[in-house]
């Protein structure tokens, strides 16, 4: 028998940031045997991320410069999966694994503006982001 699949703290966190800039999110840790743990679709592609968190490392008794923090399964998965999957452990690094840039805007007392594919500022309220997650 399989035991529950453990659930990085910053899972949760990554994955609502992801909504509310538009992504869609499906959880995939609860598959185990290594699949990453979400599956991420934003502006028509389809993202897999292995979300770590590396201050559990040492916890753990793992090295952090070894394989990412990946367990041996997690490991296997990664060598024989045939396209990408990116491993992140903040909600900028999961930002940036989909192709997401923020830039301050200091006229605007640095609220975050969202760039988008040709690298064009457009502003990002609490209504817009919310507006993209529904």
């Amino acid at each position: 028998m399989r035991r529950a699949a453990q659930v990085d703290r910053n899972q949760t966190a990554i994955a609502e940031a992801l909504r509310k800039v538009g992504a869609t999110v499906q959880f995939l840790h609860v598959v185990g045997r290594g699949c990453p743990d979400l599956l991420v679709g934003f502006r028509g592609r389809n993202y897999l991320l292995e979300v770590k968190d590396r201050t559990q490392y040492k916890k753990w008794g793992r090295d952090q410069r070894i394989n990412d923090g990946l367990t041996e399964a997690e490991a296997r998965w990664h060598a024989i999966w045939c396209g990408e999957v990116e491993v992140v452990a903040s909600v900028d690094e999961a930002m940036s694994a989909i192709g997401v840039q923020f830039i301050e805007d200091p006229e605007e007392h640095a609220s975050r503006q969202l760039l988008n594919d040709r690298g064009v500022p457009g502003s990002v309220d609490d209504e817009t982001v919310m507006a993209r997650a529904r």
